[in-house]
């Protein structure tokens, strides 16, 4: 077979995989792009741009000076670090033992912040907060473990959180807006904060199908333009847990996340973007192409691109064609770095009438469609089909 022809009811709506949300421009967008990883026939995850990863986790003990240790003893930095690190070496506490790889006690610091806040007139205002961190204890694990500060209790107690001067740590201007935000300075200075952290090594070698190398710098891309407000992605909310999104080398990228995620790695299965030609100097020279006007380049964006009804990514198949409201077309990538697909064109036609689609079936004019239940059934009677 050289050609594979597929029919929906619907046309795809925009061929960008943080950009669309329907299923016609995400069954396209898999073909044309590629994620990290994704899952095979046992629902395994499998590496794709991503030939491994490796899940670590950075977690930080705020010093509590109001609190006790078990045997009354006051918290202090120098008997918190002293204590923790007596019960790991002293083998009681075997579960740590095998967690933590580092200890590190941190200086104070003091952090800025702006804070969204929701007032009863309607309209949010950003409040400025001025955070001051006490002196903190990081460690480094092994793995991510959700209980890590449960398996703390014996030695720092189960009511350490209990009394923390969080008004001593959090400065707000306005005593009216500092009594609004009262209710999120457990958020904003949390005595207990979990960052898992996955770090990706990338494959080498791969190309995008204008022949433009694959690196890190792409992931990066890819989720800075997921959180650009601006681009209005439905994905946002699988990568706001994200803190930062480091490059540690062209082809290694590290992801700290802010809290504990269990999806975090299902949303790298995500196509991924090229960085060179969507940043902000490719968006320039698309302006100057199309000669807009100044509000339209004032609010042109990811979703104005030409790129979306033109995609460029790393998949099994090349965009060549769509015809609105008739056809999509693509062609294999005979350089796509697992082998190139068996059939060398596919088509996605557009057929809204389900009875056209299975009459187009039958005589073979479409090689796959969605049936309805009641074409199902007759597909079951007839010899000439499996189920």
């Amino acid at each position: 077979m050289t050609k594979f022809i597929s029919a929906s009811i619907a046309d795809a709506k925009i061929l960008n995989p943080i950009l669309n949300a329907d299923g016609a421009s995400s069954q396209i967008t898999g073909f044309v792009f590629e994620g990290l990883l994704d899952y095979d026939e046992n629902l395994n995850l499998r590496g794709r741009l991503a030939t491994d990863w490796r899940i670590t986790e950075t977690v930080y003990l705020t010093v509590n000076s109001q609190a006790s240790f078990p045997d009354g003893t006051r918290v202090t930095p120098d008997v918190m670090e002293m204590r923790i690190r007596e019960a790991i070496e002293s083998g009681n506490h075997a579960r740590l033992k095998a967690l933590v790889t580092e200890i590190t006690r941190l200086p104070p610091e003091q952090q800025v912040k702006e804070v969204t806040l929701q007032e009863e007139e309607g309209k949010p205002t950003l409040v400025q907060v001025k955070i001051n961190k006490p002196e903190r204890l990081k460690f480094s694990l092994r793995e991510v473990e959700q209980d890590f500060f449960t398996l703390l209790e014996p030695i720092i107690g189960a009511d350490y959180e209990k009394n923390a001067p969080l008004d001593q740590w959090i400065e707000v201007s306005s005593p009216e807006k500092r009594e609004l935000l009262r209710s999120q300075f457990a958020e904003l200075m949390p005595l207990f904060e979990h960052n898992p952290i996955i770090l990706f090594h990338l494959r080498k070698g791969v190309r995008f199908h204008d022949g433009h190398e694959f690196d890190a710098g792409d992931v990066k891309f890819t989720y800075e333009s997921i959180m650009a407000h601006k681009n209005l992605s439905p994905r946002t909310s699988n990568f706001e847990p994200i803190k930062a999104v480091e490059i540690v080398d062209r082809y290694t990228v590290r992801i700290v996340y802010k809290r504990l995620f269990s999806p975090a790695i299902d949303a790298w299965s995500m196509g991924i973007l090229p960085e060179h030609l969507l940043n902000e100097a490719a968006l320039e020279r698309e302006m100057n192409r199309r000669d807009l006007s100044s509000a339209a380049r004032a609010n042109f964006g990811l979703r104005d691109s030409q790129f979306n009804r033109h995609p460029i990514g790393v998949g099994p198949f090349r965009f060549v064609e769509w015809q609105s409201d008739e056809f999509i077309h693509l062609s294999r990538n005979e350089d796509y770095w697992e082998g190139s697909p068996e059939y060398k064109d596919y088509y996605y036609r557009i057929i809204p009438d389900p009875m056209t689609q299975e009459v187009e079936f039958l005589t073979g004019a479409i090689d796959s469609y969605g049936p309805e239940p009641h074409q199902a059934a007759r597909y079951k009677k007839d010899e000439r089909y499996q189920s």
